[in-house]
């Protein structure tokens, strides 16, 4: 499947304009997910917008990406991937929690380390879940 940006998401709620999925959902949240690998990226925004709490899912590949868009995004919740090349998900967190205070942000990583959880709440992010327990269940949880 190709990469998510490139991808034209069809169906009868779904649509992706702009680096982001939509629903035709009137009400509900808006997501960001950062994460660098592009498996990740998808699977991980596609969970969130098939889910009733979730109206539209902005994606960034990158922390830069996601700092330069989430003013105009305005996202309930950011879901960012720990590792990744430049900042990591950690940095972004901090960053995003000075732009944006009343952002709710959970970091995730495929290989956790111990010490993430407690480097994730040093940030101010509400959790950090590991990429196999991800579910968009246990995020609109967060909300």
């Amino acid at each position: 499947m190709p990469p998510l940006k490139e991808t034209a998401i069809t169906g009868p709620e779904l649509t992706e304009s702009g680096g982001a999925l939509s629903s035709e959902r009137s009400g509900g949240h808006v997501a960001l997910v950062v994460d660098d690998e592009p498996h990740y990226l998808e699977a991980t925004s596609e969970s969130l917008i098939a889910h009733p709490a979730f109206k539209e899912v902005a994606i960034a590949h990158s922390g830069e990406e996601a700092l330069a868009m989430v003013v105009a995004v305005n996202p309930d919740i950011a879901v960012l991937d720990v590792v990744m090349p430049g900042m990591t998900g950690f940095q972004v967190a901090a960053r995003l929690r000075e732009l944006c205070p009343g952002l709710r942000v959970i970091l995730i990583s495929a290989v956790p380390e111990p010490e993430f959880e407690q480097a994730a709440m040093r940030v101010g992010a509400l959790a950090f879940i590991p990429k196999k327990l991800f579910s968009a269940e246990r995020v609109a949880s967060l909300l």
